[in-house]
């Protein structure tokens, strides 16, 4: 694309950010109603010409016109988004278009409400139950683990494009996605086995699971707070994926050795946190506020984001406010054992 009497590069063969939301705007063609749609943003080109600190990125609005099958329509190009924070960048090229796949397909939220009773009921009596529990628990978070980690690879490496539509069909294997749910259930079932010849094992690999769960979050958090402080749409993240990589391997680490050395202690403050976690998470599925989808923060420490991905300041509420519950739950828990 030529700017400023330049070639420059909107994207590149570089691991790069690309980031889904909902959006929605007036509808220019019916009054007082809205029109939704779907926005890409793109970021990992090259570096902008008319400011050096930055890097060229795209952002491409679908808005929903179910008439439209074909080829797009309306479609534009500017340096200045639709909506009204949307500001003018040089260094950004907004395209819009109508089409039919910019419409929501299936609505998910009232599915999502009835998880988040679930999650918020389930965290309640989690944080109640007593020690004879305990190992039922750590075994059951364990499994659960392994098979949820084990689902997540997978996924990335497209072994599930037969459940999503938007793969085209050529991606679309059912044998894969068979076996990658297989291997899954026998992972987990593998490690639920190894647990009745150790007891180390399953707050070993639960220490593990946790510090690679912590330092993801880090990661995140610390790559926001440093996004934040710069003007730049796209822009290196604070901390790199060569260095997300070594911080997440010490993270699991850490947390290994802790859960070997600490068993009943660390499970303690596992089950209280994770009481905490699903009561705020849950209240996020009936409206979300800030927090980001899991699989899409994990993928993103792996890629060089270009401070696409922002974590908005309900992000950090919702920490602060899992943080709380958490040390009242152990200030709890402790209690009762003693």
């Amino acid at each position: 694309m030529k700017q400023g009497g330049k070639c420059v590069e909107l994207t590149s063969d570089e691991p790069q950010a690309s980031v889904n939301e909902f959006i929605e705007r007036p509808n220019p063609g019916s009054a007082g109603q809205d029109q939704e749609g779907i926005r890409v943003n793109r970021a990992g080109g090259a570096t902008c010409p008319e400011d050096s600190n930055q890097l060229m990125s795209v952002t491409i609005d679908v808005w929903c016109n179910l008439d439209i099958t074909g080829s797009p329509e309306k479609m534009t190009a500017s340096d200045k988004g639709p909506l009204d924070d949307d500001d003018t960048d040089p260094c950004s090229v907004y395209i819009e278009m109508e089409h039919s796949n910019g419409c929501v397909v299936f609505d998910l939220h009232p599915f999502l409400v009835v998880l988040g009773c679930f999650m918020i009921l389930f965290g309640i009596c989690l944080q109640y139950m007593g020690p004879e529990w305990q190992q039922s628990f750590m075994v059951f978070i364990v499994r659960l683990g392994t098979f949820l980690i084990v689902v997540a690879f997978m996924y990335e490496k497209n072994y599930f494009a037969f459940f999503d539509p938007s793969e085209p069909p050529e991606k679309k294997d059912p044998i894969k996605a068979f076996m990658g749910i297989i291997f899954a259930f026998v992972l987990q079932w593998v490690v639920g086995w190894l647990f009745r010849y150790s007891i180390r094992i399953a707050p070993t690999l639960l220490g593990v699971y946790v510090g690679y769960y912590f330092a993801i979050y880090i990661v995140i958090a610390v790559n926001g707070v440093g996004g934040a402080f710069t003007t730049a749409k796209t822009a290196h993240d604070t901390i790199d994926p060569i260095m997300s990589m070594v911080y997440e391997a010490f993270g699991a680490f850490i947390g290994g050795i802790l859960g070997y050395c600490y068993s009943a202690a660390f499970i303690a403050c596992v089950q209280t946190f994770i009481s905490a976690y699903l009561i705020v998470r849950g209240t996020t599925l009936f409206k979300n506020m800030g927090w980001p989808n899991e699989i899409v923060l994990m993928s993103s420490t792996r890629t060089e984001n270009n401070n696409l991905v922002k974590l908005p300041p309900g992000f950090y509420i919702y920490s602060f406010c899992i943080l709380v519950l958490w040390i009242i739950f152990l200030r709890s828990h402790m209690r009762r054992r003693d």
